[in-house]
């Protein structure tokens, strides 16, 4: 009776080594193939909601993508056109929008030629990142001029 479950006599292990081999070749191919089929699901699904918006934009006589006009109308200069890089005039840093600040909160930079203000662009929360404009000596205020960022209590 105890020999029944293994292979052979339950005494032939190249035998037994075999049979777990092949079970874990299929379990990975089996594995891969799921996951392979998964994806395939999941960009199928995503096509399918690109129709869906271009056919709800097209019925509802909304214009996608937008005008450059209707970019500027809404986000204001300087937006670029999808696929080109935001644009800024002169040099400029990058900055990170910190935990707790949103689009049209300021805050306090320091770049090459000291600290100055700058206001969050519309449409970004903490974590994204922007180029901010460094302002030229003349025009940056000095530092007495300045409201600072945070004061300690």
């Amino acid at each position: 009776d105890q020999n029944f479950v293994c292979p052979g006599c339950g005494c032939d292990h190249r035998l037994t080594e075999e049979i777990s081999a092949e079970l874990q070749n299929r379990k990975v191919k089996r594995g891969n193939i799921a996951q392979i089929r998964q994806q395939e699901n999941l960009l199928m699904e995503i096509i399918k909601l690109g129709v869906k918006v271009d056919t709800f934009f097209h019925g509802a006589n909304v214009p996608y993508p937008p005008s450059q006009e209707t970019m500027r109308s809404t986000f204001g200069p300087g937006v670029p056109l999808p696929g080109q890089a935001p644009t800024v005039a002169g040099p400029s840093v990058q900055v990170t929008v910190p935990v707790g600040v949103r689009a049209g909160d300021s805050l306090e930079v320091s770049g090459p030629t000291g600290r100055f203000m700058v206001t969050v662009p519309q449409g970004l929360s903490e974590g994204h990142t922007f180029q901010a404009q460094i302002p030229s000596p003349a025009t940056a205020p000095n530092d007495s001029d300045m409201i600072p960022f945070m004061t300690a209590s």
